[in-house]
């Protein structure tokens, strides 16, 4: 069950497919306010490097070889470097959707009627 880079399937699945919800449904918001993205992203990759080194060095959390792809930044795996970029991504543009909504003062229905059918 637990194959060779299932890890990476995991991140690219679940994470993933949140933010390609978003971008299917939301690409001109998201497009609006790309420099959040440009500016944003390396921020999370450099504090991913830092923090994930550390505890990585101390053990906080060990990754098992036999799920990942072996790939390391440092002591950081490469999975831990994708993830932070996909995560970060789907806050980001979560983030936008609601301060967009909130700014129209939209209720929840209108919220999600907005997400999905905004052209």
């Amino acid at each position: 069950m637990f194959a060779q880079n299932s890890y990476l399937a995991y991140i690219l699945i679940f994470a993933g497919g949140t933010v390609l919800i978003e971008w299917l449904f939301q690409w001109r918001l998201l497009l609006k306010y790309k420099k959040i993205f440009l500016i944003g992203i390396p921020l999370v990759v450099i504090y991913t490097f830092f923090a994930d080194n550390t505890a990585s060095i101390f053990q906080t959390w060990i990754y098992h070889p036999e799920r990942m792809l072996n790939i390391f930044v440092a002591k950081a795996p490469i999975e831990s470097f994708i993830f932070a970029v996909i995560v970060g991504s789907a806050i980001a543009g979560g983030a936008l959707f609601l301060s967009e909504a909130e700014q129209k003062g939209l209720n929840l229905l209108q919220m999600i009627k907005f997400f999905f059918l905004k052209k």
